[in-house]
């Protein structure tokens, strides 16, 4: 990823920080803890999905997010999904993927969106090569 610096004009700044960006929680917060929990986790996640190829998460809630990153081959930006699974403990495991985003959207049909599920489900983080890519994604486990 680039350390280029986006400048805003206050205007930008102030609408982006202000509006509502393209975002879906399933965790909605009833107390101090949960909000807590929430932020820590979206905010400041303490795993990166990078890092736990073959290991298992259980997933308890979801937050997904779109953000602007640089394209390394070009220098174009692209807007793609960040995504942040949050386990039976409260912690936040982060990537931007479309390939974690892909596997979410199919989760969500199968299994419906956290805020139904009986318990934490339990999936286990694979990379994959498609032609030259390697990608991110996941299976569920028992």
């Amino acid at each position: 990823m680039s350390n280029e610096m986006v400048q805003y004009t206050s205007e930008n700044f102030v609408a982006e920080i202000t509006s509502e960006n393209a975002s879906y929680c399933s965790l909605v917060p009833k107390t101090d803890a949960d909000k807590e929990i929430m932020f820590n986790a979206v905010n400041a996640p303490e795993h990166k999905i990078s890092d736990e190829i073959g290991e298992v998460i259980k997933v308890k809630d979801v937050f997904v997010e779109t953000v602007e990153t640089v394209d390394q081959n070009t220098g174009e930006l692209a807007t793609c999904p960040r995504v942040v699974l949050i386990d039976d403990k409260g912690k936040g495991h982060h990537s931007i993927s479309k390939g974690i985003f892909s596997a979410l959207k199919k989760l969500f049909v199968i299994y419906g969106t956290p805020d139904v599920w009986e318990k934490p489900l339990p999936i286990k983080i694979m990379q994959i090569s498609r032609g030259a890519n390697r990608m991110f994604t996941f299976t569920v486990v028992k």
